[in-house]
């Protein structure tokens, strides 16, 4: 599956096992295993086998629509990071997105481009009326980038986590679609395998 637009830099396709040896190598740092759990929870060193377990558990959602995960791809290029919508909820049509991007390509607008196709991807492909985000306090370049998306900060979840040995705050987003719809004006197209354009969840 596929996600692109005329004039991105980058585009979102499925991830493959073919993509393990990139993933590892761009996913192998502390400062994005910082930013993405609690100490533990996403492997730091990140190895090959890791890769391809998530990789494997990535399809199994596919299967089954439970979530939706890509590799966010450079145009003529490889890949460079992963984003995704999970905690799909169909009866209300909502989800919650998250994302990381290898480290030497930080602060050159690719992960605000790679956000803008999946939020395509979750209110036209999917068709969802609401999408959340979730960063740490100490977050701050992910917190501006949702802001720059028009997402609206909803709250703060106090003390939510414990984060080594002290409790920090979980910073929580929404959009609506109504609200990405007048935020911008980037035609998303979505293709399975074959390049036939998808237009609801139903045919994903």
């Amino acid at each position: 599956m596929e996600v692109s637009a005329r004039g991105q830099r980058v585009y979102l396709k499925s991830l493959e096992k073919g993509d393990a040896a990139e993933m590892a190598k761009k996913a192998n740092s502390k400062e994005i295993a910082r930013y993405i759990g609690r100490p533990g929870e996403f492997p730091s060193p990140y190895s090959e086998t890791d890769a391809i377990a998530f990789i494997d558990d990535a399809a199994a959602r596919l299967r089954d629509k439970s979530a939706f995960h890509f590799g966010i791809r450079l145009n003529g290029g490889g890949l460079i990071g992963v984003c995704g919508v999970h905690r799909l909820d169909y009866s209300s049509m909502k989800g919650e997105i998250g994302y990381w991007l290898g480290r030497e390509h930080w602060g050159k607008g690719y992960a605000r481009e790679a956000l803008t196709l999946l939020l395509g991807f979750c209110f036209n492909g999917l068709r969802l009326n609401r999408v959340t985000a979730t960063a740490f306090s100490f977050n701050e370049r992910s917190i501006r980038l949702l802001n720059a998306l028009n997402f609206v900060k909803e709250g703060t979840l106090r003390q939510n986590t414990l984060y080594g040995d002290a409790f920090i705050d979980d910073i929580v987003f929404g959009i609506l679609a109504d609200e990405y719809g007048k935020s911008t004006d980037v035609r998303v197209k979505i293709a399975d395998g074959s390049g036939e354009k998808i237009r609801d969840a139903h045919s994903i």
